[in-house]
């Protein structure tokens, strides 16, 4: 949460993809941060697994992908910089969605990790 720190005016959404939500660790902070910093949305995105009530409130839930997360947020993400970190083919299907939504390759920055 560094850059709420840096920049806590700043209007941030953090779409946060996992396989199965078992996956999702230490949405007590992130809850904290949440209610401290009203200009953060947060929207936790599972293949599998996901029970929106127990999810802390003011989280949005989608089931899927974040490519499929991303395709309910476009209209928050128009004039946006991207910061996007995963595996190499979920990074290249995000910049995809991103791209066909109007943001240009210069505001997408990738940190790709692990093997496809």
């Amino acid at each position: 949460m560094q850059q709420l720190a840096l920049t806590p005016q700043r209007d941030m959404v953090l779409v946060w993809g996992v396989g199965d939500a078992r996956d999702f660790y230490r949405l007590d902070l992130l809850e904290q941060t949440l209610q401290q910093d009203k200009n953060l949305r947060v929207v936790l995105v599972a293949e599998r697994g996901l029970d929106a009530q127990s999810i802390p409130a003011g989280m949005r839930t989608v089931s899927g992908n974040v490519v499929d997360a991303l395709r309910t947020v476009t209209a928050q993400l128009a004039g946006r910089d991207a910061y996007l970190a995963g595996p190499p083919g979920m990074l290249a299907a995000a910049v995809a969605e991103l791209r066909a939504n109007g943001l240009a390759r210069e505001q997408i920055l990738t940190d790709a990790f692990g093997l496809e």
